[in-house]
């Protein structure tokens, strides 16, 4: 026969039934690197913000202990990167070092690969978030080449040049450039190859801004 219930007697929920967290909402954030460019690793190390909340990951996907109140969230993914630093969502690329250093607003020609990702995220309580942050590569290379014409080609022995319009600063939540700065181009002379004789400077940049 079934059991009864006295009529005295009555169920109580346990506590181990209850939802683990019932007035917050939970994430986890999975890092998508599939867009970055031919050559470039993942970064070993990335970042995540969200609210007061900031976590360290060095895995693909981040699962904080931390519990968010219900609201609306900016969520920011990014990595440290050599020469670039992050204040909120704004990055900076670090002063040029050198004979350049503090000059004309110069700023670092070679900056580590940066990924970033935003999303504004909406927390409902007893939620689990499972979100992915599709990494956009913001530091691109470019590289220029100089062919010397005329008589005075071959006595060419240095090439000292600079590239205007190179941006300092990026809003990554909002895609905006602060004001122009610029970049030592460090032009070396190709001595093998189809294009002996050549000159070629490689620089990588956050951005470009300005009209030129």
């Amino acid at each position: 026969m079934p059991a009864v219930c006295p009529p005295r007697c009555s169920f109580r929920s346990s506590p181990w039934l209850r939802p683990p967290h019932p007035d917050y909402g939970k994430i986890a954030v999975t890092a998508d690197w599939s867009a970055r460019g031919e050559g470039i690793d993942i970064p070993a190390t990335w970042m995540v913000t969200m609210g007061g909340y900031t976590g360290t990951e060095t895995s693909a996907t981040h699962t904080p202990d931390h519990l968010f109140a219900p609201g609306s969230y900016t969520l920011a993914v990014w990595n440290p990167a050599e020469g670039i630093t992050v204040n909120g969502t704004t990055a900076t690329i670090s002063a040029a070092t050198g004979n350049r250093a503090g000059a004309d607003a110069f700023v670092n020609n070679a900056p580590g690969w940066f990924f970033t990702y935003t999303e504004q995220v909406t927390i409902e309580k007893d939620k689990d978030y499972p979100l992915t942050a599709a990494m956009k590569q913001q530091v691109r290379e470019l590289t220029l080449v100089v062919e010397p014409t005329g008589d005075a080609a071959g006595r060419i022995t240095e090439i000292v040049a600079h590239l205007t319009g190179a941006a300092r600063t990026l809003d990554f939540a909002t895609d905006t450039y602060g004001a122009a700065s610029n970049v030592v181009l460090p032009f070396t002379k190709i001595t093998e190859g189809d294009d002996a004789g050549k000159w070629k400077a490689t620089v990588r940049l956050l951005g470009v801004t300005g009209t030129e």
